[in-house]
């Protein structure tokens, strides 16, 4: 899981240094069933990035990172790593993030929370990972560049050891 943590963070600090805008039609929840959970189970980040443009995002990079936008957020998806980050609109609350994770955790039986309330840059996280379908969620909240909070969300597989 941390080396996959440790790459989704080079996306994260690409995405919360990106301008924010009025509010998304789509939610980070919808965001992370829509296209992180496909992504995970073997969709390609092709055709996740095309059913986003359909969606009325737009591509866009953010860093050097290939990105989807629209409104305030951000979707980024990967092949290598397979991995899937979504930047929340600055409005969403950590406690917010943290109902969304706990509640997908309890979709998933088996699920195992965390032990850990703090990532390995210091932020508070909420990370919960679902062994029977070899995949985690996280949310940490992370700072804007512009001092204001952003919650990112990363679903991935997790790894073998």
């Amino acid at each position: 899981m941390n080396q996959i943590w440790k790459a989704s963070i080079l996306y994260l600090a690409g995405a919360i240094s990106y301008p924010v805008s009025a509010a998304s039609a789509i939610d980070a929840s919808t965001a992370i069933t829509r296209y992180c959970e496909p992504l995970v189970s073997g969709a390609t980040a092709s055709k996740i990035t095309a059913t986003a443009k359909a969606d009325g995002f737009k591509g866009d990079k953010v860093g050097n990172y290939p990105a989807l936008i629209k409104d305030d957020m951000i979707v980024m998806v990967s092949d290598a790593p397979r991995v899937c980050t979504v930047q929340a609109p600055p409005a969403v609350t950590f406690a917010q993030g943290v109902v969304l994770v706990d509640k997908w955790a309890s979709r998933h039986p088996g699920a195992v929370k965390s032990p850990s309330n703090t990532g390995p840059d210091g932020a508070r996280v909420r990370a919960w990972s679902a062994p029977k379908e070899k995949r985690y969620l996280l949310v940490s909240e992370q700072t804007h560049p512009r001092g204001y909070k952003v919650l990112a969300f990363i679903l991935a597989p997790l790894t073998q050891r």
